[in-house]
């Protein structure tokens, strides 16, 4: 569990999406069918 109230965004890719709330990017790496890791 990311306890963190926000986290920098990296995509599939390895292009910088930036820095979103953690609610936020869950969703977006949910919607990719992916897992949101934290480094």
């Amino acid at each position: 569990m990311i306890r963190v109230p926000q986290v920098r965004v990296i995509s599939a890719e390895g292009e910088q999406v930036g820095i979103m709330e953690t609610r936020e990017a869950l969703q977006l790496a949910s919607g990719a069918d992916l897992d949101l890791v934290e480094v």
